[in-house]
Order: structure tokens, then sequence, then C-alpha cells
């Protein structure tokens, strides 16, 4: 597991879109780094659809955000892909990233505790976002890295269970510095 005030690891990669891409050309901006389950994953998509509404209000405090998932582009493209994210979404099916970053399997607890989350599963129905097909290891946690403009890791969150992700005011505090 990454710690706060280690330097974020590089990665070079192509995005869903076959465009080459490398952390350090993201050096002087804030980043949060998000790592997913695989592409048709309910929670992972609701929290798409609520990165791409909160997007403008990042992008124009210098913050981007990158979204990794264990699935291939074609499903990404398929699911959170076609809602147009206008930040970068990574196939890493091999979870090479996701091994650099820490981002691991939990247990079977962790995978219930998050398919119980029921009022995250109705808004999520409520928003069109629906189950489909498992192309990745469905006990995998999301994580998410908040990297500051030199580099460093200011927050690893590594989730508590399927459906957690890091609370959006902890993303607001970050831009404002008031962490």
């Amino acid at each position: 597991m990454l710690k706060t005030g280690t330097k974020a690891p590089d990665f070079s990669l192509k995005d869903i879109y076959g465009i080459q891409r490398s952390l350090t050309e993201y050096k002087g901006k804030k980043l949060m780094i998000s790592f997913y389950r695989y592409a048709a994953c309910t929670f992972c998509n609701l929290r798409i659809a609520e990165l791409i509404k909160l997007h403008p209000e990042f992008s124009s405090s210098n913050m981007e955000f990158l979204g990794f998932f264990q699935s291939p582009s074609e499903k990404i493209l398929e699911y959170a892909g076609a809602k147009k994210p206008p930040f970068p979404l990574f196939p890493d099916p091999k979870r090479e990233i996701y091994t650099l970053y820490g981002v691991e399997q939990s247990s079977r607890w962790k995978y219930l505790l998050g398919m119980l989350n029921i009022p995250k599963l109705l808004r999520s129905f409520k928003n069109g976002v629906h189950w489909g097909d498992t192309d990745g290891d469905s006990f995998l946690i999301p994580a998410d890295f908040l990297v500051d403009e030199n580099q460093m890791i200011h927050t690893a969150y590594y989730g508590k269970d399927i459906s957690d992700h890091l609370p959006v005011n902890e993303m607001r505090k970050f831009v404002r510095n008031d962490s």
C-alpha cells in the first residue's frame, strides 16, 4: 500500500482511445488517480457519472482525473466510456498499474458489505446504471489517490468495500489546500 508523502509511481499506458499517456505529462497539476473494479461494475459507473458532473469544478482548479479499469478498452468503451468522460480512462487487464499502486483484491466480506449498500445500488439503478458482464476480479476493491503538483501522494484512499471511494469533500479540501 502506498502512503502519504511518497512519490506517485510513474506509468506509461495507452488510454481507451489508443493515446499513450504517462504520469509525468501531468506534472504541475493536481490529480485524482482512481482504480475501479471492471467496466460493467454498477458502483464504478455511478462514480464515473459523478466525476463527469464534478469535472468542471475541479478542472477549473487545475485538477485532473485519471481512471483505471481491469477491463479491456472495448468493455470500458461500452460502459464508462460510453458516457464520454472528459478525462482519460485506461485499460489495465493485467493489473500492472494496480500493482504499482498497491490495489488488490479483498475478502468476500468487503464484497458483501458493498453489495449491501442498498441506497447506492438504488441510486445507480435510478441513474440508468445496471450490472453487466463481469470481466475481472469481482473482489477487487477500488482505490483513489490524490497527487500533488510535484507528483507526491497527498492522500492514499483504499476503499472499505466494493462501493467505497474517496469522499468528494476530501477532494475539495485537497484542491483548496485545506488538508
